[in-house]
């Protein structure tokens, strides 16, 4: 729920067009969701914390112990998240 609520926190433009992307697969063995928006400036700069993202961090390796794989990534201008829980 982080990573979505961020899309819209942090990945939406008042002023100009704001293409988000968020798919999520499962099979038998996983869940994987991916995500990816563009990176404004004006969010970019605001004063964060990342609070939001190292609570989820410490929830998934909690519930998830070794079967869980983040990787967030902020190249090209776009942030994109991409989570793979294992069963």
């Amino acid at each position: 729920m982080t990573f979505v609520e961020n899309i819209f926190k942090y990945g939406i433009s008042k002023r100009e067009p704001s293409a988000i992307l968020i798919r999520i697969t499962a099979d038998n063995m996983s869940i994987n969701f991916f995500s990816k928006n563009k990176i404004f400036p004006a969010a970019a700069t605001e004063q964060r914390t990342g609070v939001g993202i190292a609570n989820a961090t410490k929830r998934l390796e909690y519930l998830y112990p070794k079967r869980n794989l983040l990787n967030i990534n902020t190249d090209n201008g776009f942030y994109t998240v991409q989570l793979t829980l294992q069963e």
